[in-house]
């Protein structure tokens, strides 16, 4: 966590040093931030004032997989490109802990350093059994993966919004999330319990996961939640939280 906080420090710094000569133009224009968390860091570091409007999430392919039933394994997914921010040591550790549950990792590798971090999770996975690892796979694989899954898991510490989350919780998969950034200050309106749940050390993760996978009725009722939070960031919501600020900054001037 600490790692995390003096990387977006440097980012912001030198963010703040590249537009410097720009800040006159920027204070008078529309800033868009992607989460309220991103609009907390713009104030914060850049000193800029900003509107949020969350990314227009696809959620048509996966409403369709939402229905609990008895297809659904034990299966906990992670949806990501593969990069080190994403923090995959995190799931891998997870999965040690939980040798009865597969754990899938689906993410892309094209470029040079996801491929070499690719290659770091599948040497350093080596022995766990009940993980995969899947790059590149096509949508139609990935949405029979989320069909049979329970839970997603999210390792990343501070992202700034996470699509994939959102993606599997209209597949009505129950998000558990690190209890940092916007997955948990925006896609789970910093509530515990409600449309997922939060961690903040492994052992936690671990414990949230045995209670789901052992619960069946509390899944199904987190997950119908976690589908119709998910409608909340829809491309059509979009749309209409965009036309809301531009006619707000029109009726201001």
């Amino acid at each position: 966590m600490k790692n995390s906080n003096f990387t977006n420090k440097i980012y912001y710094a030198t963010l703040s040093t590249l537009i410097r000569p720009f800040r006159y133009t920027m204070e008078r224009s529309i800033v868009i931030a992607n989460s309220k968390f991103t609009m907390s860091r713009v104030l914060s570091y850049l000193k800029l004032k900003s509107y949020v409007v969350y990314p227009p999430v696809n959620v048509t392919p996966y409403l369709s997989l939402a229905c609990i039933n008895d297809h659904k394994e034990d299966i906990v997914v992670t949806v990501g490109r593969f990069s080190p921010i994403k923090n995959y040591e995190a799931i891998l550790k997870v999965a040690q802990k939980l040798p009865e549950i597969t754990f899938y990792i689906i993410g892309g590798t094209n470029s040079k350093r996801s491929l070499q971090y690719y290659n770091k999770i599948k040497r350093l996975s080596d022995g766990i059994d009940n993980l995969k690892l899947l790059s590149n796979c096509d949508l139609n694989d990935k949405i029979s993966i989320l069909q049979r899954a329970k839970i997603y898991l999210h390792a990343m510490i501070n992202e700034h919004f996470g699509i994939s989350i959102v993606e599997a919780m209209a597949a009505g998969l129950v998000p558990i999330v690190h209890k940092s950034g916007g997955p948990w200050l925006d896609i789970l309106a910093s509530q515990n319990g409600k449309y997922g749940f939060s961690y903040r050390s492994l052992n936690e993760a671990v414990k949230l996961i045995n209670n789901l996978v052992t619960n069946n009725v509390l899944l199904q009722k987190i997950s119908k939640k976690a589908v119709e939070r998910a409608k909340f960031f829809s491309a059509d919501k979009y749309r209409v939280r965009f036309r809301k600020i531009i006619n707000s900054i029109i009726g201001k001037h």
